[in-house]
């Protein structure tokens, strides 16, 4: 197998588009590193929320806050571990400052989330 370019690694993952339905191979330690770095700049941002004010917020959102889809009408991950069409995403995001407060805190379908980025 080869090495990874950025970090000399040798161990391959595999993921599929959600828009393509493309396989593609990802380095799993950069993606270990990139999820080490998120988790931290949460942590610094501050703020939290919990699961039941997730679970509030997701029963008064009927469809995606940004493309306003009903969640019963978004096709599924092709990835069978996420078992569902929303996502969390921060409105502010967290590179650019956000925190991870309920009130930073919108659902969007998946398909929105990947393409939004760090755009507000």
């Amino acid at each position: 197998m080869s090495k990874c370019k950025k970090c000399g690694a040798e161990e391959w993952g595999m993921w599929t588009s959600s828009t393509s339905g493309k396989v593609h191979k990802y380095c799993r330690n950069c993606r270990r590193g990139r999820a080490t770095l998120y988790t931290s700049r949460k942590k610094k941002n501050g703020g939290s929320h919990t699961k039941k004010e997730w679970s509030d917020l997701l029963a008064k959102s009927p469809r995606c806050a940004i493309c306003q889809t009903p969640w019963n009408q978004i096709p599924r991950r092709p990835d069978k571990r996420y078992k569902y069409v929303w996502t969390e995403d921060h409105i502010k995001p967290l590179t650019l400052g956000g925190d991870d407060n309920i009130e930073n805190i919108q659902a969007v379908c998946y398909q929105c989330n990947s393409s939004k980025c760090n755009r507000i």
